[in-house]
This record gives structure tokens, C-alpha cells and sequence, in this order.
């Protein structure tokens, strides 16, 4: 099995990786740690090459689960050599790979799995006191592979893959780490169409909750800045559920005001934003 796996003239489709990696898995149990020691660190090398390294046309079409099933194994048949920590962290950092692979296909299927898995790890971390992964591994992770300079990039964006980028927004902003940097790549989606301009305001409302006084501040120079600004009821929203959670009760709240006033009695905007924003003011 061994050598087929790492035939390189030859590379394993994923099925057939799959069923080898059933076959080695499951039976985890029964095998002897000096035994398995063995072969356990080339099998691991050989699922993660078959699976980093698969041609984009192979792995197109295979299903989520069918990766993490194969994952799955390779997790069984390490707890025989490592300790509990050593394995999650060894499964949790290929996932994170994956991940990455994922974002970089010219697929927009496969880009979408890698940004839902991405969203997910960022959600457990702040959920689970049992992640492996540390808030500081994965803001080194984000900044070293430029993760938001792939799900931002003007020339090869996707709403779907924008519209779950929430969490890790959410992340940065909990952390205290994001910087004007990262800021100016999120607000340029705003100039990318109509509708991810509808999602990025929806990411701002959602993600008002956790945000600082300067967090707050950051969003609302971006919005005075903007010199041909188009309006929309989402943007009205976002600014005043950044003013609900804001605890600087004179300076952002000012500013807020005066933004949400400018929205009513600008002409140029349509009626239904009006109302809104004077509903809010």
C-alpha cells in the first residue's frame, strides 16, 4: 500500500486513498506501537503529498467529506505513536493546508470548501478551550500566506467566497489585530460590484458587536472619506449597529449622528434610505 501511495510516476487517486486509508485506520487498535512506528510517518508524509500536491483536475471533483474521512484515518492510526496533543496539532496544521490549497485553486467549488473550513477552525478556536491551534498561530498563518489578499483580490474575487470571509474579520477585530492593511483590502471590495458592496456592509453590522472604540472609528473614517459614497440601505444599518455597541458614548456617537444626518437630507439618496437613516438618527 505504502508504495503505491508514494508511486510518484503514478500518483493515488483519491478513492483509492481512501480505501487504503480505511483499510490502515481502522483497525488502529490492534496495532503494536513499536510495529506501527514504522510506517506510520510515511503514510502520514504520503496522504499529505497525495493530497497537497493532487493535480487541480483530480481533486476537482472529490467531495469534502471524502477528504476529511481520509483525514479522519490518518488521525486514528497517529494515536498509536503520538500523544493526544501532538496529534491534533500535527491533523489541525494539515487541515490548515488544506485549507490554503483550497484558496488557491482556480476552482470556485473547491475555493468555497476551503473558505467554509476556514471559518469553522476560526469559530472553534474562540469556542473551544480544546483547539490546538493558538490565537497566535493563526494570525501568523493569515498574515504569512496572505489570506485576505486571496479572498480580496479585485481580479479574481467571488461573492460566496467574500460572503463567508465574516469570521475571520470577527477574528481580527476580537484579537485587537487588524490592521489598516487589512482594513483597506476589506473596504476596496466595496468598489468591486453592487452586490459585494450589499455583503461587505452586512459583515460590518454583523461583526459590530465585538469592535472596540477604534475599531469603530476605523470603519466610520473609511465611510467620511468615501467621496462618491452610493448609499444603500445596508450602509445606513452597519453605521448604526457600530453606534449600539460603541461604549465611547461622545466622540463615535457624534460622528454617527452627523454621518446618519448627512444620509437624510442628501438628495442624491433615495427616498426608502432617507427614512431609514432619520429612523435611526
Amino acid at each position: 500500500m505504502l508504495d503505491k501511495m508514494t508511486d510518484k510516476d503514478h500518483p493515488i487517486d483519491f478513492e483509492l486513498l481512501a480505501y487504503y486509508m480505511d483499510c490502515i485506520g481502522k483497525v488502529f487498535p490492534m496495532y503494536h506501537r513499536e510495529f506501527i512506528a514504522k510506517f506510520a510517518f510515511d503514510v502520514k508524509a504520503a496522504v499529505q503529498n497525495a493530497i497537497l500536491n493532487a493535480p487541480e483536475a483530480s481533486i476537482r471533483n472529490v467531495r469534502r467529506e471524502k477528504i476529511e474521512g481520509i483525514v479522519n484515518r490518518l488521525s486514528d492510526l497517529l494515536k498509536r505513536v503520538f500523544n493526544y496533543e501532538q496529534r491534533e496539532i500535527e491533523i489541525e496544521h494539515l487541515n490548515l493546508d488544506i485549507v490554503l490549497m483550497c484558496l488557491k485553486s482556480n476552482f470556485l467549488e473547491r475555493r468555497i470548501q476551503g473558505i467554509k473550513s476556514l471559518a469553522e477552525v476560526l469559530a472553534n478556536l474562540k469556542q473551544s478551550r480544546n483547539s490546538k491551534v493558538s490565537s497566535e498561530y493563526m494570525l501568523e498563518w493569515l498574515n504569512k500566506y496572505k489570506i485576505l489578499d486571496l479572498i480580496f483580490d479585485s481580479k479574481n474575487y467571488h461573492v460566496q467566497i467574500i460572503q463567508r470571509s465574516k469570521e475571520i474579520l470577527k477574528f481580527l477585530v476580537i484579537e485587537d489585530k487588524l490592521s489598516n492593511e487589512q482594513l483597506n483590502l476589506f473596504w476596496k471590495a466595496t468598489e468591486f460590484d453592487d452586490e459585494t458592496r450589499r455583503e461587505i456592509y452586512k459583515i460590518i453590522e454583523e461583526i459590530s458587536t465585538p469592535m472596540q472604540n477604534h475599531h469603530v472609528m476605523q470603519f466610520l473614517t473609511k465611510f467620511e472619506e468615501e467621496k462618491n459614497l452610493k448609499v444603500i440601505p445596508e450602509t445606513v444599518n452597519c453605521i448604526y449597529e457600530m453606534g449600539k455597541f460603541s461604549k465611547d458614548t461622545s466622540a463615535n456617537s457624534k460622528n454617527i449622528a452627523n454621518i446618519l444626518w448627512r444620509f437624510s437630507v442628501d438628495q442624491n439618496n433615495p427616498l426608502d434610505v432617507s427614512n431609514l437613516a432619520i429612523s435611526k438618527f
